[in-house]
């Protein structure tokens, strides 16, 4: 797996450089991420080719400044495994979604989505991750209803009804 701080970004050689971390790092490469998506969705593969390799400088730079950024770990591994196939990096930044993001349910079901096809070609600790998403994905949909249930006997007590 790769250090701490994301994936290695062209423009800082490899070093930690925060200097162009700032609000909209993060917001410019989900913008990037809902434009390859829709490209995916259109089925217009020449601008997702065009996209994908923007899309994946921006994650990167996102993640320098942001390491536990599952979507952003996830949306670089999925892209990766696009252009590269089953590779090595496209295996550490799906450990790193797993490892950031390991209980939420959109990155869990997302991550069924994109990697549950391929779940025996991945490494014991991702078929791990991904037995532990058909879990959550399973409990997720009474979830909800459990915490407004929750909240809402809460209130009634607090409020002395």
């Amino acid at each position: 797996m790769r250090g701490a701080v994301g994936p290695a970004d062209p423009a800082t050689s490899g070093i930690l450089d925060l200097r162009h971390c700032g609000n909209g790092v993060y917001g410019a490469a989900i913008s990037a991420v809902r434009q390859v998506d829709a490209a995916f969705d259109g089925q217009d593969l020449a601008s997702v080719e065009t996209l994908v390799p923007q899309t994946l400088t921006k994650i990167a730079r996102s993640l320098a400044c942001a390491p536990v950024s599952s979507d952003l770990w996830l949306a670089s591994a999925r892209l990766r495994a696009f252009t590269d196939g089953l590779s090595p990096q496209v295996v550490s930044d799906l450990e790193m979604a797993c490892r950031t993001g390991p209980t939420q349910s959109w990155s869990a079901s997302a991550r069924l989505k994109g990697f549950a096809p391929i779940q025996s070609a991945l490494p014991a600790s991702l078929q791990a991750c991904l037995d532990r998403d058909r879990r959550i994905a399973a409990v997720q949909p009474r979830f909800p209803s459990y915490l407004r249930e929750n909240a809402i006997r809460a209130g009634k007590r607090r409020s002395g009804y």
